[in-house]
């Protein structure tokens, strides 16, 4: 085995055992990483080389790292030397690799998002409202300010034509737009995250996915307060703590070198199916099985997943597991689009809600593309009722998750 510490061949005592430990990112926060073990210092030139100002008192072994790399055999893996222990005898350190890495590297620990410089957006008005969604790295929707109740960045149709309400109506019109709060493209801002670190950022994997690359950072501040920076709405998050709530909102990961100073990002699902096989020659013939009621296998495809428990009218739609329990043969018509299903609504008219209250017919509608079970519930229409907030079909069913 050959073990490199900044470059430089390393001594490791005869007999030397190191334990290795290579973990899953999907179920664990952390990579590769070896239990602590000993290196000669005492009559051994070499690691003395490597280590030489290692008794000065102003040094803080605790943040100390060397760049590592171990080689043995085909395997070969690169990260870095931490200091557990150092006597006259030896030196005590343990390797860490990945996000094993990433977890003792406490610079990104100590500095925040909102601390950092990402520049700031003007707050021109002479540009249409009519923004393609998706197009733009830098959008001005239409929001409400729930502490004045004014409608902010508000836009009317003149003519056809969408146009800033920037004339005022009456006295009490307090909607008239001066300037825009504007909102930014999420991968943008991890763009400028990164440029104010001095790192380089690789996301192609997420630039290219045409769903997750339109994602927006909606935080903004009214016009009127006159503070454009982007700093100033983000959540006093560490660096680390950013990126790691980002992978759970995209179920993707964030591989951070900082000795090449990049950050590259990829979707799990992608890297579990490129992951290959692992050969297990020596298989013990024995387990043990523990059965929890909760999950605690810190699955990260789930972490970003939970209800909290509501009592509005809609809350048994929305968590419905009692309905299968209690009916656990219930008949399923399955459309493979959501778009397949409306069109079936559309040209089949009162006679498919008629259908589907028979019990001769499935009741329940589940449509493969956006996994989710449909209910058709019966509505009255007023005669002065417009529904324009339901979407009916025949003579007042509403297509209800």
């Amino acid at each position: 085995m050959r073990f490199l510490i900044d470059n430089k061949p390393a001594v490791i005592a005869k007999d030397t055992k190191i334990d290795y430990v290579s973990s899953n990112l999907l179920f664990a926060d952390r990579e590769d990483f070896s239990l602590a073990f000993d290196l000669p210092l005492r009559g051994c030139k070499e690691n003395r080389e490597i280590f030489a100002d290692i008794y000065r008192k102003d040094l803080d072994i605790d943040t100390l790292y060397f760049d590592a790399e171990i080689y043995a055999g085909k395997f070969h893996v690169s990260g870095a030397i931490t200091i557990v222990e150092v006597n006259d005898v030896n030196i005590k350190v343990q390797f860490l690799s990945g996000r094993s890495f990433k977890n003792f590297y406490v610079d990104w620990d100590n500095m925040f998002i909102n601390e950092l410089n990402l520049g700031s957006y003007t707050y021109a008005t002479n540009r249409t409202p009519a923004i393609k969604w998706g197009a733009n790295d830098v959008i001005a929707l239409p929001w409400v300010n729930n502490t004045s109740g004014n409608l902010q960045n508000r836009a009317d149709k003149v003519n056809g034509v969408w146009q800033w309400h920037t004339t005022q109506d009456d006295d009490d019109d307090t909607e008239v737009v001066s300037g825009l709060s504007c909102q930014l493209r999420l991968y943008t801002l991890v763009q400028k995250i990164c440029d104010a670190l001095q790192y380089d950022f690789i996301g192609d994997d997420w630039a290219n996915n045409a769903e997750y690359y339109k994602l927006y950072m909606l935080n903004t501040l009214p016009a009127a307060w006159g503070d454009a920076g982007w700093a100033t709405v983000l959540p006093h998050w560490s660096i680390n703590e950013f990126f790691s709530e980002l992978e759970k909102l995209l179920l993707g990961e964030f591989d951070i070198n900082h000795k090449e100073k990049t950050v590259t990002f990829s979707f799990s699902m992608a890297n579990e199916q490129s992951a290959g096989y692992v050969a297990l020659d020596d298989v013990v013939d024995e387990f043990s099985v523990s059965v929890d009621k909760d999950d605690q296998s810190d699955y990260g495809g789930t972490a970003n997943t939970g209800y909290a428990t509501c009592s509005h009218e809609l809350w048994n739609f929305y968590s419905c597991y009692w309905y299968f329990k209690k009916h656990p043969n219930e008949r399923v018509k399955t459309y493979a689009t959501l778009a397949a299903l409306v069109s079936h609504l559309e040209t089949s008219g009162p006679d498919f809600g008629r259908s589907v209250s028979n019990a001769n017919d499935s009741r329940l509608l589940y449509c493969e593309d956006v996994h989710t079970y449909f209910v058709l519930v019966e509505r009255i229409r007023k005669p002065t009722d417009a529904r324009s907030s339901l979407v009916l079909y025949g003579s007042g069913y509403e297509l209800r998750p």
